[in-house]
């Protein structure tokens, strides 16, 4: 059977497509795979959300039914009741310690582990509790809770003084910035 131009054509059109859409899944199993060595993908603030809601033993408000108007307000103050950031923040202290490449974040360190040390300065109970809270062992607890809380001491003149600086008009001063600024002043004391 001979094929006329038309088909020939479509044919021709067909496998260019085909090829193409191949190579654009070649391309993104590449970058999955480039991913995946150089860490994940970058955390967001929805993955401090999903973190913090677990280790609270909350839902999340998209997960909420809306009962009230209030859930998300609830949520959040909780939140911050827990960890005396908003997740905002934590996202942000997250992303310096990831451009300064600290030890804690370079040796397995996860964002779950800066929620523990944030947890940690704002609760300040004993490490059977918090670890508990966490999910994990006290050692386990103890050795993030304390690598971060140092790294996050180091960013006191890059987060902490700008933020609590009465002389910045651009922003307010947040409580999780006043907590790690003590911390840090005091050299791990928290009287």
């Amino acid at each position: 059977m001979v094929k006329t131009r038309g088909q020939l054509a479509a044919e021709e059109e067909a496998a260019a497509e085909a090829e193409e859409v191949e190579e654009e899944e070649e391309e993104e199993i590449e970058q999955v795979e480039q991913a995946d060595e150089v860490g994940d993908a970058p955390v967001t603030v929805q993955d401090f959300i999903d973190i913090g809601a677990d280790i609270m033993s909350r839902s999340p408000p998209s997960l909420l039914p809306s009962k009230k108007e209030t859930t998300t307000e609830t949520f959040e103050g909780r939140w911050v009741s827990h960890f005396n950031a908003e997740a905002e923040v934590c996202l942000d202290v997250w992303n310096r310690l990831q451009e300064e490449s600290f030890d804690g974040v370079e040796d397995g360190g996860e964002p779950q582990h800066l929620l523990w040390a944030c947890l940690f300065l704002q609760v300040y109970a004993v490490e059977g509790v918090l670890s508990g809270m966490c999910g994990c062992d006290e050692d386990t607890y103890r050795l993030y809770v304390w690598r971060f809380v140092e790294k996050i001491s180091y960013l006191e003149y890059e987060v902490v003084s700008s933020v609590v600086s009465r002389s910045c008009c651009c922003c307010p001063t947040h409580p999780f910035v006043s907590s790690l600024s003590l911390f840090a002043r005091s050299g791990g004391r928290t009287d």
